[in-house]
C-alpha cells in the first residue's frame, strides 16, 4: 500500500511541475491593465561599444541616456504610439520574461559589454536579466525589439 501511494504522490507531483512549467508567468503579471516599463541598458566593453540605456513605459514614453559611443549622447524623451507599446508588452510576454534566467555570462571572458533588461510592474521591479554571452534567442529578440522602438523614434526627431 506504502508504494502505490508514493507511485500516486509521485505522479500527481510531476503533474503539477509539468504545469507549472508551461504556464507563462509573464502574461499574468503583464496584465493590460497594469503600468509597466521596461528598459535596456548596455554596458561598455574595452572598446568602442555603445553604452546608454533606454526605458520605454506603458503610456508611450521612451527616457533615453546616450552615453560613451552612443548615437545620439544625451538625454532625450520621446513617445510612440500605443498600439507599439501593446506590442513590446507582447514581445515581453513572448519572451516569456520572467521565466528567463537572472544572468547569463562567461566568468573567462572579460571584455564583452552587457546587456540588462529591466522589468518593473505597478512601480515595483520585478525581474532583472545580465546577458553577457550566450542569452537565449527570445531575449535577443526582446533586445533587437527594444533598440528599434528607439532608434526608430529619435532618428525620427533628429
Amino acid at each position: 500500500m506504502k508504494t502505490v501511494f508514493k507511485i500516486l504522490l509521485t505522479s500527481v507531483v510531476l503533474v503539477f511541475s509539468a504545469c507549472k512549467a508551461k504556464t507563462n508567468t509573464t502574461a499574468r503579471i503583464l496584465r493590460s491593465d497594469k503600468p509597466f516599463s521596461i528598459s535596456l541598458e548596455r554596458t561598455p566593453c574595452f572598446g568602442t561599444c555603445p553604452v546608454y540605456k533606454v526605458e520605454i513605459h506603458s503610456d508611450g514614453r521612451i527616457e533615453y541616456n546616450g552615453k560613451e559611443f552612443s548615437n545620439p549622447k544625451g538625454d532625450y524623451e520621446t513617445f510612440i504610439p500605443l498600439d507599439e507599446v501593446e506590442l513590446i508588452r507582447r514581445a515581453i510576454v513572448e519572451s516569456r520574461f520572467l521565466n528567463l534566467e537572472d544572468i547569463y555570462d562567461n566568468v573567462y571572458i572579460s571584455d564583452l559589454p552587457s546587456a540588462i533588461t529591466t522589468l518593473t510592474v505597478n512601480g515595483k521591479q520585478i525581474k532583472t536579466v545580465k546577458n553577457r554571452y550566450n542569452p537565449p534567442p527570445q531575449l535577443v529578440k526582446l533586445e533587437v525589439f527594444i533598440d528599434s522602438l528607439w532608434r526608430k523614434e529619435l532618428e525620427a526627431k533628429e
